[in-house]
C-alpha cells in the first residue's frame, strides 16, 4: 500500500478535469457573484444616486412622479437595446479564457457556457448592472426632459437639469475613485508595503500630469536616507502640487493653464514616459482635500513637531503605497511608488495575462506560446531569456545563409554549363527574401529587448545587469542589421538611463507595414527610378559600360533593386498574409512591382507572382522560420 507522500504525488499527477478548470477560473466566470447573491436577498436592486437620485429628490413626492417612472424605464430600455450584443460579448469572452485555460493546461474536453443555466443568468445580471452604470444617468436625464414637457410646463428646469448631470458625474467620478481605493487595498493585501518618501511619484486620477510629494522638513523618520511622508503632509503646493489639467466632472475650479502633455519624469529629471509635444488649454487641477491621507499604517506613529516622549506629543501615521487623499474636486491622488527606490513605469508584456497566477507552469506556457519574455528587466532571467531568442534568430539565419549558398553555386554551375548570363527561374535568389525577413527579425529582438530594458531604466538595475545591457547595445550597433543613420539613432536611443524616445513597434525602415497602401506606392516609384537608371546605364558607350566605373554603377542600382524587392516580399509573405491574403487592389499593385522589378533585372520565364510567393512561403517552412511578430 503505497504511503501518503506517494499517494500525494499520484493525486498532483492525476489530469484535471475541464469542471476544475472552470472551478480555478470562477473569478472570471462569476466575476460578481457577491452581487448576485446580495440581490437574489433582496439587497443593491434598486438604482440609485446620480441624475435619478437628485431628480427622485426633488420631485420624487409628486402624485405625477409614476410618468417620469416609466419615461425613464422606456429610456433605460431604449439606451440598453444599443448594447444588445454586450452580455454575448461577456459570455464569449468568458468562453475564449476557458478554452484557453483548457488549452494551456493539455486538458482535454470543452465545456460550453452557453449551455449552463446559472453561467446565463450571472452574465445576464452583469450584463444589465453595465449597462445600469453607463446609461442609468442619460436615461434619468432624457426622461426628465420629456416629464418637464408635459408635467413641469412652464417652471423653470434647465438648472434642475443642470445639477442632475452634475450629480451623475459626480457619481460617476465617485464609482471610479472607489474602485481606485479597492485597488490600492487590494494591491496592500498582495504585496508588502513600503513607506512613502519625500520625492515619491504621486498622481490625481483626474489629472494629465504626475509629480512628486514634497516636505519643507523631515519628521525625524528616515528610509533609505529618505524623509518619510505622514498623514498630515496633503497641503497643496507645498506637499502637493497641481497635477495638470483637471479632468473631473464635477470640479469647480476655473484657473486656465496652457501646457505641454509634458514627460512625466522622476525625482532626478528622468523621462518616464513620452509626449506628444502639443500645447493644451484646460482648467488648472489645484487639489484640495477633505481630510489627512487615508489607509495609513496605523503601527507607525510619528511624533509631530519633535514632541516625542512628551505630554504634549501629537502622532500621526506614516503613508504607505496603500494610501490615498480624496479631492474636493472629484479625484483621488496616490503615490505611483514609494519614492525609495529608482522608479519606473514599465508595464511588462506579461501584465497581459488574463488569469491570477503569474508565475505558475500555465503562466510560463502563455508566455512561451506568444513570445513574451515572462521576466522583468533587470533580472539575469530577463538577460538569458532574450539572449536565448537572438541567438536562435541568428542561428536561422546562419542555416538560410547556407541554403542561399548552396543555391547560388548550383545556379552559377547550371549558367556556366549553358554559357548564358540570363537568369531562369525565380529570376532571383528564392532564399534572399527570407535572409532579409530574418535580419529584419533579428533587428526587432533587439530592438523589443533594449527597449524593454531601458523603458524600465538602467538605474533600477544592479551594476552587473546594467552592464550586460550596454554591452548588448555595443553589439546590436556592431551587427551589420543597421545603416549608418540607423547607428547613430540607436547610440542615442540607448545613450541614458531610460528610453529617449517612443516606440512605434515594428515598422518598415520607411515606415510602412503590408497593409499600408504607400509601401506599395513607393516601393513601385522607387523601382522604376531604378530601372531608368539601369537603362541608362545600358545605353552608356561600351568603353564607359563595360568599364569600372560603368560596372559599379550597375552594381549599386541592382543591390538597391534587390533590397527594396526582397524586402517588400518578405514584408507579404513573412510578415502579411501571403498572395491570398491580399485585397485586389494590393495584388494589382504587388503584380506591377513584381513585373517593374524583373523587367529591369531582365528576367524571363520567371513565374507569375502567385507561384513565386507561395514557393517563399513554402521555403519559409522547410526552413523552419515563423512569422514576424
Amino acid at each position: 500500500m503505497p504511503d501518503t507522500k506517494e499517494r500525494n504525488q499520484e493525486e498532483k499527477a492525476a489530469p484535471k478535469t475541464p469542471q476544475e478548470v472552470m472551478d480555478e477560473i470562477s473569478y472570471i466566470i462569476y466575476p460578481e457573484k457577491e452581487l448576485d447573491e446580495r440581490e437574489a436577498e433582496g439587497e443593491g436592486t434598486e438604482q440609485q444616486g446620480g441624475a435619478y437620485g437628485y431628480l427622485k429628490e426633488q420631485y420624487g413626492d409628486r402624485s405625477d412622479w409614476c410618468q417620469f417612472e416609466r419615461l425613464y424605464r422606456e429610456q433605460l430600455e431604449i439606451a440598453n437595446a444599443s448594447y444588445s450584443y454586450v452580455g454575448e460579448e461577456m459570455l464569449r469572452e468568458k468562453q475564449r479564457l476557458l478554452d484557453l485555460r483548457l488549452e494551456l493546461e493539455g486538458v482535454k474536453g470543452k465545456i460550453d457556457l452557453q449551455g449552463i443555466p446559472e453561467v446565463r443568468e450571472a452574465t445576464r445580471q452583469e450584463e444589465r448592472r453595465f449597462l445600469e452604470r453607463q446609461n442609468a444617468g442619460a436615461a434619468a436625464i432624457f426622461a426628465f426632459d420629456k416629464y418637464a414637457d408635459s408635467c413641469l410646463a412652464g417652471m423653470d428646469t434647465d438648472a434642475v437639469r443642470k445639477s442632475a448631470a452634475a450629480v451623475q458625474g459626480k457619481k460617476e467620478q465617485d464609482a471610479r475613485n472607489e474602485a481606485q481605493a479597492a485597488r490600492l487595498l487590494e494591491e496592500a493585501a498582495k504585496n508588502s508595503l513600503e513607506y512613502v518618501v519625500r520625492g515619491a511619484p504621486i498622481l490625481c486620477n483626474c489629472g494629465t500630469h504626475s509629480r512628486h510629494l514634497d516636505m519643507l522638513s523631515s519628521h525625524g523618520f528616515y528610509v533609505n536616507g529618505k524623509a518619510v511622508a505622514f498623514e498630515g503632509d496633503r497641503k497643496p503646493e507645498e506637499n502637493i502640487p497641481y497635477f495638470g489639467h483637471c479632468q473631473s466632472p464635477c470640479h469647480n475650479l476655473s484657473e486656465t493653464i496652457s501646457l505641454k502633455m509634458q514627460k512625466n519624469v522622476n525625482a532626478e529629471g528622468v523621462s518616464l514616459t513620452e509626449y506628444d509635444g502639443a500645447v493644451y488649454e484646460g482648467v488648472k487641477c489645484i487639489p484640495e482635500f477633505h481630510s489627512n491621507w487615508k489607509n495609513t499604517h496605523e503601527e507607525t506613529l510619528i511624533a509631530k513637531d519633535g514632541k516625542k516622549g512628551t505630554d504634549e506629543a501629537v502622532y500621526e501615521r506614516a503613508v504607505t503605497t496603500a494610501s490615498f487623499l480624496v479631492c474636493r474636486q472629484g479625484g483621488i491622488v496616490y503615490p505611483l511608488t514609494s519614492g525609495q527606490h529608482d522608479e519606473s513605469y514599465y508595464q511588462a508584456p506579461f501584465l497581459g495575462y488574463p488569469f491570477e497566477d503569474v508565475g505558475s507552469e500555465v503562466f510560463m506556457k502563455w508566455c512561451e506560446n506568444n513570445h513574451i519574455c515572462p521576466y522583468m528587466p533587470g533580472t539575469a532571467d530577463f538577460y538569458d531569456w532574450n539572449r536565448k531568442e537572438i541567438n536562435r534568430i541568428k542561428q536561422e539565419g546562419q542555416e538560410l545563409q547556407r541554403q542561399s549558398d548552396k543555391w547560388l553555386a548550383d545556379a552559377e554551375a547550371g549558367r556556366a554549363a549553358a554559357n548564358s548570363y540570363a537568369v531562369n527561374y525565380a529570376g532571383a535568389n528564392p532564399y534572399q527574401p527570407l535572409i532579409t525577413a530574418n535580419r529584419r527579425k533579428l533587428k526587432e529582438m533587439y530592438g523589443t529587448f533594449l527597449d524593454q530594458a531601458y523603458t524600465k531604466g538602467l538605474d533600477t538595475m544592479p551594476d552587473e545587469e546594467e552592464d550586460k545591457i550596454r554591452a548588448a547595445v555595443e553589439e546590436y550597433i556592431d551587427s551589420g542589421l543597421l545603416t549608418e543613420e540607423e547607428k547613430a539613432e540607436a547610440a542615442d536611443r540607448y545613450a541614458g538611463l531610460r528610453l529617449k524616445y517612443g516606440d512605434n513597434g515594428r515598422r518598415q525602415a520607411q515606415g510602412y507595414t503590408w497593409q499600408d497602401q504607400a509601401l506599395y506606392d513607393e516601393t513601385l516609384e522607387k523601382l522604376r527610378e531604378l530601372k531608368e537608371k539601369a537603362e541608362e546605364i545600358r545605353k552608356m558607350p561600351d568603353t564607359s559600360y563595360n568599364g569600372y566605373a560603368g560596372r559599379s554603377q550597375a552594381n549599386t542600382v541592382s543591390k538597391e533593386a534587390d533590397e527594396l524587392y526582397h524586402v517588400f516580399m518578405a514584408e507579404i509573405t513573412s510578415y502579411g498574409p501571403g498572395y491570398k491574403g491580399l485585397s485586389a487592389e494590393q495584388k494589382a499593385a504587388a503584380e506591377s512591382i513584381y513585373y517593374t522589378y524583373n523587367s529591369m533585372k531582365e528576367n524571363r520565364d520567371y513565374p507569375s507572382l502567385m507561384e513565386a510567393m507561395e514557393n517563399l512561403e513554402e521555403i519559409r517552412r522547410e526552413a523552419g522560420g515563423g512569422q514576424g511578430g
